[in-house]
Parts: C-alpha cells; structure tokens; sequence
C-alpha cells in the first residue's frame, strides 16, 4: 500500500481553504492512503472548530483495516493494543505534537508498531501557531519498528510504502502470545 504523510500548515479557521488543499494534495498524491495532520481543517485554535465541524461520512482506506490514533493516544500502549486486537492492520496517528516533545512520539510511534507488529503512520504538524512551535517529524515505521521514511521539521510531503502487519515468526508474534498466555492464565487460576 502506498501511503502519503501530508505535514503541511494549515490555514487557521479556514475550513473551506483547507479542503481546498487536502484535495489538491489528495488528487496529486499517488497514493491509497493520505494522512493530513490533525485538526487540518479547523486549525488548533479550538475556540473555532465548531465552526468548520464535518460530518465523518467516508468510504474505506485502501482495503486496509486503520486503528486511528490521535496525537497524545501515541503515549499509550494500552489504545493501540486495544485496536490491534480489534483487528487493525494498520495503526495511523494524527498528530499535532509540539516543542519540546519530539522524542515522545518519535519513540512512542515506533514503540506501537514493535509493540503490536503493525506498521504505523504517523503524521505530525509542522509550523507555529498560538506561540506553539509544532515539531514535525512524520514517519512511516515498519512493522518490526524501524523507520522506513521521516520527513524533516518543515513542510514536506512524505511519500512511503506501507507494508503488511506480523513478521512470519511465530516467537515474536506478540499479540498470539498475549493471547495465549492470558488463557494459560485463567486455566491455571481454575
């Protein structure tokens, strides 16, 4: 599956401007997949987001099943593990991380891959709003956790290959073990 990072800028308070661009990066991507960073059509100025709300009314990304994250989920290993055994096959976060916070996500979005054997998009904003300085640092990330492409702190687009979930080896099949060592568990507590 190819996929798209868009760390792009985003105009604040202008939903229409912004789907304007979404689209023309959509059209021009080459892409099964694009990722636009968080809160792209209002901004992160949140006193005006009901002002540029849509209705989530979308077909299906790709013929992949995503587990979407947004921003701050990324610190949590508990919500990808949740989505990974939901059957997600693809982890996707949104995001709008900030100074001085880079090494958080760079370490937790490949964390959640490792941790589930999934590959893992993650899109992060870039440029300053509100006297927030957004980092950057999007990432395509394998699913054994090494990072396959990285965009830079400014605006890029960020073209990667986003390939398949596991690793074809049963010893670090980490969701088959949890599973079966939770049942392992409970057998022995009878």
């Amino acid at each position: 599956m190819r996929s798209l990072l868009a760390q792009r800028f985003p105009v604040p308070g202008a939903a229409q401007a912004n789907a304007r661009r979404a689209a023309e990066i959509v059209a021009g991507a080459d892409a099964d997949l694009v990722v636009l960073p968080e809160l792209w059509l209002s901004g992160y100025d949140l006193e005006h987001v009901h002002e540029s709300a849509v209705d989530l009314d979308s077909p299906e990304l790709a013929g992949r099943r995503v587990g979407p994250l947004i921003c701050f989920d990324v610190e949590f290993p508990e919500l990808a593990r949740a989505l990974a055994r939901a059957g997600a096959d693809l982890l996707v976060t949104a995001s709008a991380n900030m100074e001085p916070f880079y090494s958080d996500h760079q370490i937790a979005s490949q964390a959640r891959a490792l941790d589930n054997r999934l590959p893992h998009l993650y899109r992060n904003r870039c440029g300053v709003e509100a006297r927030l300085v957004f980092v950057g640092g999007s990432r395509a990330i394998g699913s054994d956790g090494t990072i396959a492409a990285e965009a830079g702190g400014g605006e890029e687009l960020l073209r990667a290959e986003v390939g398949r979930a596991g690793t074809g080896d049963d010893r670090i099949d980490y969701l088959a073990q949890l599973r079966e060592g939770s049942k392992q568990r409970r057998q022995s507590l009878r």
